[in-house]
């Protein structure tokens, strides 16, 4: 964040700071995201969107929306993998994946939070709600 402060203090144009916080910052906070983001806990959920928070005060309000969010981008990535292991059959995850007749998938039981909490279960809620 440093480096999006100074680029903002250097009167850098907004679009800038937005592409330069896309490539740089949100890409090392959102790495591998699906598979931890949802277990980390919420202090830890709050303390990564306020990246985001802090960049939006930063910047002009018209390029707010092209500045990626956290849960969004897990999201987005949850159901692209989710859908990619549902059609390849070659895939390990495949066999714990199961079709409904009407197209959702059945979640896995769940018998601890901590499990509930993992990329599978999460993938495949958030694949059924879209």
């Amino acid at each position: 964040m440093y480096f999006v402060r100074r680029l903002r203090k250097l009167k850098v144009d907004s679009k800038i700071i937005c592409l330069f916080y896309n490539s740089v910052v949100s890409s090392v906070l959102v790495y591998a995201i699906p598979s931890w983001y949802d277990a980390c806990g919420t202090v830890l959920q709050g303390t990564i969107s306020n990246f985001h928070h802090k960049t939006c005060k930063l910047t002009v309000d018209s390029v707010h929306a092209s500045i990626e969010m956290p849960h969004r981008v897990c999201r987005q990535k949850c159901v692209s993998l989710i859908t990619k292991f549902v059609n390849d059959k070659d895939h390990a995850l495949h066999n714990y994946i199961h079709i409904l007749p009407h197209g959702n998938l059945r979640t896995e039981k769940c018998k601890t939070e901590r499990f509930r909490k993992t990329f599978l279960p999460v993938a495949i809620k958030l694949f059924n709600l879209k």
